[in-house]
């Protein structure tokens, strides 16, 4: 079985995708009927254009991209493009949900390299501090040993700083976990 490119998937699902953008957009559209119908805060009707369009790009996000639909049930993909585009600012917000707690798990991901990476050069400078703390007392070798090693702390202090130069913003702001 042979991958079919890109293209051949969207020319072999474009009618699914152009169904579940149209009902998002109908959804989008119930809205605005919802919202004039409602008592409080009437939306002028140039705002049905609005609705539609949010509606419309809710359908696809939240059949494609937050619910991650199975394509071969096309009728729950048609019911939840429609709810979807009803309810189009929920969508969006488990669309920005979904991108900050990706960001946050390659974040994690990258704190945790860094931290095996440190873990990794403080035993090499805890070895190399021992071997010092040894050469120190014997008189003979504790000229140019000493200095050769004294070096060779400086360059393992300087990873671990290369290692720690993460810009913190990066993990200061990982979002708080939403239920």
């Amino acid at each position: 079985m042979s991958a079919q490119p890109p293209l051949q998937l969207l020319r072999a699902d474009l009618p699914l995708v152009l169904a579940v953008v149209a009902l998002g957009a109908f959804g989008g559209a119930l809205a605005f009927v919802y919202a004039q119908l409602a008592e409080a805060g009437r939306p002028p009707p140039i705002h049905l254009v609005y609705y539609v369009a949010l509606g419309a790009g809710a359908g696809f996000v939240g059949v494609f991209l937050v619910a991650r639909t199975d394509r071969s049930m096309p009728l729950h993909m048609m019911a939840l493009a429609l709810a979807s585009g009803f309810g189009f600012k929920p969508i969006f917000d488990s669309l920005d949900a979904l991108l900050e707690r990706e960001q946050t798990e390659r974040a994690a991901v990258v704190v945790q390299r860094q931290g095996a990476e440190l873990r990794r050069v403080g035993a090499e400078l805890r070895e190399v501090a021992e071997e010092v703390d040894a050469e120190s007392g014997d008189p003979e070798e504790s000229g140019a040993g000493a200095s050769s090693r004294a070096a060779e702390i400086a360059a393992l202090t300087a990873r671990i700083d290369a290692v720690l130069a993460v810009d913190p913003t990066v993990l200061l702001e990982a979002p708080e976990p939403t239920r």
